[in-house]
């Protein structure tokens, strides 16, 4: 239990909040995962630039390890530059995601929309032997949208943690299905 709080901990901050709680996602997190993301990229990028310039290797394939690179590079420095502050009160979900300090998406809805909290998997990752999945909390809207409420949780046990607590904290029903 105090492993899976520590490794909630490193991800967010959680405040409690008359009626509710705030998250914040700072950027940053999950460090290592990313930043072998944005390295693939850049030796995979590099590669197809090597290929390009200096070898006699068909555009086509040194434009694919561009690409591919470029998209590694592009979805790395997302990660690690982004950030998420999530205010769930009595009255109103309210939601922010920061890109460099800079507000990209903001929105607020009535309590009264959610229909129920769940776990969703986001990604997986696999470090040497290591695999790990990477789970998120979104709430479930009575229009059938889904918004990301908590994010970056390694391990479906400190996914668990986070959506009970939240059920204790906020009273939100919530789905706990296995994955």
């Amino acid at each position: 239990q105090v492993l899976k709080e520590n490794a909630l901990e490193a991800v967010c901050k959680l405040q409690q909040i008359p009626g509710g709680v705030e998250l914040y996602f700072h950027p940053l997190r999950n460090l290592s995962t990313k930043l072998a993301l944005l390295l693939f990229g850049i030796i995979f990028g590099g590669s197809g630039f090597a290929m390009l310039e200096f070898s006699d290797a068909p555009i086509f394939l040194s434009s694919i390890f561009l690409i591919v690179g470029g998209l590694c590079i592009g979805v790395g420095v997302y990660s690690l530059s982004n950030s998420l502050r999530v205010r769930l009160g009595p009255q109103y979900l309210h939601y922010q995601r920061r890109l460099f300090g800079v507000v990209v998406k903001q929105l607020q809805v009535s309590r009264q929309e959610i229909l129920r909290l769940e776990l969703a998997e986001s990604y997986s990752a696999q470090t040497g032997s290591k695999y790990e999945k990477i789970y998120a909390v979104k709430a479930l809207l009575t229009s059938g949208k889904k918004i990301n409420i908590a994010e970056s949780l390694r391990g479906q046990g400190v996914a668990e943690l986070m959506l009970e607590t939240l059920h204790l904290l906020c009273g939100i029903a919530i789905e706990s299905k296995k994955l």
